[in-house]
């Protein structure tokens, strides 16, 4: 049975393999989360792994307005 902290990082390793699996880079997926909180509160299914990057193209072109 997993404990709760190995379970959190199960998770955390999961979403790292999945940006991987979509050829995406970890660190600038985790980047572009913590860069855009509200945007992933308002629409998180916009912020999966493999379709952030327009989200994030989105968000980058609102803050430079």
């Amino acid at each position: 049975m997993l404990t709760r902290t190995s379970a959190d990082w199960a998770s955390k390793l999961s979403l790292i393999h999945t940006v991987e699996l979509c050829e995406g880079n970890p660190v600038d997926y985790l980047v572009a989360l913590l860069r855009h909180p509200e945007a992933l509160a308002r629409a998180p299914g916009e912020w999966m792994p493999w379709n952030y990057q327009q989200a994030l193209a989105s968000a980058d072109a609102s803050s430079a307005n």
